[in-house]
């Protein structure tokens, strides 16, 4: 019996190499795209940052456009309008974050605008103009901000650079996929299961032959009747 429980355990042991080595992990590599522009802007009273998460998207990506704004309290700021278009990019969405007051007296406000092209092609982020003037001024003295115009370059799924689409060689057969763990784990679950019971039933059926009483020959039987 011992020997069925070692067996067990051995078993048991190559079941968790088998399983260990058969998962592959699904998950793509992370893709690894351009950074993105990061301009900033100071003024006497007031700071903008202009960023975009990236410099170069495909025709079915989009690109944010990060907008900081902080100014002193004293000041009152004026930001444009941002409608359904920026340059030739359409306005996907726009959200503004609520002015957030700081230790040292001044406002931020984040301007979020997600930008979706419609073609291939180089996309021009316009510059725009922010205004801004004390509060205490009866009649405001407008001060203005201007950004610096920012190039997307958007490419295309089919062609990329090239003219004509670049003819991949054939590749050779492919290994077809693996099949759930789940299912692998099972398999050979039921596998042991039936080599175990199969050893403990035949190490009993020895153990019946080994105690079994040896059978009298009839011969022997009418002796002692006689």
């Amino acid at each position: 019996m011992k020997r069925v429980i070692w067996l067990f355990l051995l078993l048991s042991a190559c079941v968790l190499v088998v399983v260990s080595c058969s998962s592959r992990s699904s998950s793509p590599p992370p893709s690894q795209s351009e950074e993105g522009y990061s301009r900033i802007y100071e003024r006497r009273a007031l700071t903008v940052s202009v960023k975009t998460d990236r410099k170069a998207i495909s025709v079915a990506e989009r690109v944010i456009l990060t907008i900081t704004v902080e100014h002193d309290e004293k000041f009152t700021v004026e930001m444009p309008s941002f409608q359904n278009k920026l340059g030739e990019f359409t306005i996907a969405r726009y959200n503004v974050s609520d002015p957030r007051l700081t230790a040292s007296n001044t406002v931020v406000t984040t301007h979020s605008l997600l930008l979706e092209p419609f073609l291939a092609g180089e996309y021009v982020i316009p510059s725009f103009k922010i205004f801004y003037w004390q509060k205490s001024d009866k009649e405001p003295d407008k001060q203005e901000l201007q950004t610096e115009p920012l190039t997307i370059t958007v490419r295309s799924l089919l062609y990329g650079k090239s003219e004509k689409p670049d003819l991949n060689e054939i590749k050779g057969p492919v290994d077809l996929p693996l099949r759930p763990r789940w299912f692998v784990i099972l398999v050979v679950f039921l596998l042991l299961a039936g080599i175990v019971l199969a050893l403990i039933f035949i190490h009993r059926r020895k153990r019946e032959k080994v105690t079994a009483i040896p059978a009298v020959p009839p011969h022997e039987i009418a002796m002692k009747e006689l």
